[in-house]
Order: C-alpha cells, then sequence, then structure tokens
C-alpha cells in the first residue's frame, strides 16, 4: 500500500492533471499520507514539460535548436531537439530539484523519461540514449541504452535503475557521487549522423522515484476512491505511446 500511494500520487501529476502543475503538492500529501519523509532525496520529483521547460537547459557543446513545444508530448508539452550538425551536443540538464543527496536511492531509486526519434536524419552509424550524473567532488557515471533498431515516430519509455552495477564509474567512487549529486543530465539527441545534417528528437516525462525499477512501470488503469487522496496503480514496466 505504501508503494501504490507513493506512485499514485505521482503519477496523477502526469495522468490524471495533466497540463497542470501539481507535482509538489502531491509530494507533500504522499509525505503525509506516509506519516514521515525519507531521509535523504525527496523522492519522486517529476518534469512533465506541460507549461515550459521546467527549468532543463542544454549542456555541453551545442550543435543544435533546442525548442520547448506546447503540443505533440506524451501527452501535451515537450523539449524538442533538431540537430543542425552531428557532433558533441544533444545534452540537456536538469534543475535543481532533481540534484542533491541521492543516498537514499541506492540501489532502489529509479530514473524514467519519454522520448521519441521524429527523424533519424543522413549517415545513421549509431542510435542510443542515457544519462549522466556528476557529483559535487567531481564523481561520474554513465549509463547508455543503444536502440537497435531504433524505433522511429513514437514515444517510448527508458528506465534505469539507480544500482552502481547498471552504471560505467568514469570517475570518483558511486557512494560519494551520489552523496551530493551536482548535475544530471539526459542525452537527448539519440542518433549519431557521422557529421551529416542529423536526427529531431524529443524528451517528455522525466521522474526520479524512490522505487525500485520493478516497480516503477506506467499505469495501465489508475483508481480513485473515498475522497480522492489516495489511488492504487496497475502497471506495465515499459510502454510505447
Amino acid at each position: 500500500m505504501v508503494t501504490a500511494i507513493r506512485f499514485a500520487t505521482s503519477l496523477l501529476a502526469k495522468i490524471v492533471c495533466s497540463g497542470f502543475k501539481v507535482v509538489l503538492g502531491l509530494t507533500a500529501m504522499s509525505a503525509i499520507l506516509m506519516g514521515t519523509a525519507a531521509p535523504g532525496f525527496a523522492a519522486p520529483v517529476v518534469s512533465t514539460f506541460d507549461a515550459s521547460n521546467d527549468g532543463w537547459n542544454i549542456s555541453g557543446s551545442d550543435v543544435g535548436v533546442y525548442t520547448w513545444e506546447s503540443a505533440g508530448g506524451n501527452p501535451d508539452g515537450y523539449i524538442r531537439y533538431d540537430v543542425t550538425q552531428d557532433g558533441a551536443g544533444g545534452w540537456i540538464s536538469a534543475p535543481s530539484q532533481f540534484l542533491g543527496n541521492w543516498s537514499n536511492l541506492d540501489g532502489v531509486g529509479t530514473l524514467s523519461y519519454d522520448h521519441q526519434i521524429f527523424n533519424l536524419g543522413a549517415a545513421v552509424f549509431l542510435v542510443n540514449v542515457g544519462a549522466i550524473i556528476v557529483g559535487a567532488d567531481g564523481s561520474s557515471a554513465q549509463q547508455i541504452i543503444t536502440l537497435d533498431p531504433p524505433v522511429v515516430g513514437s514515444w517510448e519509455t527508458f528506465s534505469m535503475s539507480i544500482l552502481e552495477a547498471d552504471w560505467v564509474i568514469t570517475t570518483g567512487n558511486w557512494s560519494s557521487l551520489l552523496a551530493n549529486v551536482s548535475s544530471l543530465s539526459l542525452k537527448i539527441e539519440a542518433v549519431g549522423n557521422n557529421d551529416q545534417p542529423g536526427d529531431i528528437d524529443g524528451i517528455d516525462n522525466v521522474f526520479l522515484s524512490d522505487t525500485p525499477l520493478s516497480a516503477v512501470p506506467v499505469p495501465a488503469t489508475v483508481w480513485l476512491f473515498g475522497s480522492g487522496l489516495l489511488g492504487l496503480v496497475g502497471m506495465a514496466r515499459r510502454k510505447k505511446a
């Protein structure tokens, strides 16, 4: 029941109340229902991009056009990236509410987001998505998901466990990294185009939770009962819009 309450409250923001930013209120309500807040990172945190870019921005060298679109997402708003030339760009960085002490997410947390390839572009040689996390002490880790074959023209949900075995530690160590996450970047540019005019991609519904991957899937139904404060969620691990 505890897990159902956590996910019902966070996912209502994306499903039942699409287009209306109620994430903070729902998270607070969850804490009240739970009786106490968990130490460390106050998950879940959600960006639906329905009203704005939610504070996400391009990170690294930029070789494309980055825009917030009010329609066409999964559903409603999303972040779009049009690659003008293949290169090192195509990563977007998270706002402060996704950062901080992730120690309590270790082994149980999940990072997920929706991604769509609208156009593969020319001279395709590699297609992948993923994430990079960096700690205040310089520690860093990345997780890359290769798409073979890639799906074009529909939204897909990708989920990553906050589990050391699933990430490549590039510098430092896992524990110190999670103790103070200072940067989270998601790979919005999915396609390598061998320096040719590139792909068009989108990201929607970024979700950082304190529940394991096996319990995080996208809901198939949401049942509301009583005063509407509680929900029971039936879920499937990966969805295609």
